[in-house]
């Protein structure tokens, strides 16, 4: 599964900042709460923050990816 998530990346893009990517682009989310340990996981979260919003394909593709199918939104 991880593999196959590798595969999704851009080239100066982490599993970490697709997984926030992921999260962000569920409508129910409006904020994350997320730690970092140095310098570099910092920024790895605030490109995460600002880079261009996951496509469709690519929320489909992670969704087919970890079995999250059945997600429904809140409201």
């Amino acid at each position: 599964t991880i593999q196959k998530l590798l595969q999704l990346l851009d080239e100066e893009q982490s599993l970490h900042s697709l997984a926030l990517q992921y999260v962000l682009s569920h409508k129910a989310v409006s904020s994350l709460a997320v730690g970092a340990r140095n310098k570099e996981q910092l920024l790895d979260n605030i490109n995460a923050y600002f880079a261009k919003p996951l496509n469709s394909q690519q929320i489909a593709k992670i969704k087919e990816i970890s079995l999250l199918t059945n997600y429904e939104e809140h409201r």
